[in-house]
């Protein structure tokens, strides 16, 4: 038995991007050999279409030059 941490679908990374309140802003799905760098930084620039004034963005040490 797997556990609950355990990806669901092989060959896939998720990118995805909340509020505070967990409410979905930005999601990316793409293949599972795409860098979490680029996709960060592809996240960021689609987040940056729908939301025009951020004032602050965390992110995962694997995204530090998506968010400069």
């Amino acid at each position: 038995m797997g556990s609950t941490r355990e990806k669901k679908i092989k060959g896939r990374k998720r990118f995805v991007a909340v509020d505070t309140l967990g409410m979905i802003w930005t999601l990316m799905v793409v293949s599972a050999d795409t860098q979490d760098r680029v996709g960060g930084v592809e996240l960021v620039k689609r987040l940056r279409r729908v939301v025009k004034r951020i004032q602050i963005l965390w992110g995962d040490t694997h995204f530090d030059t998506a968010m400069k």
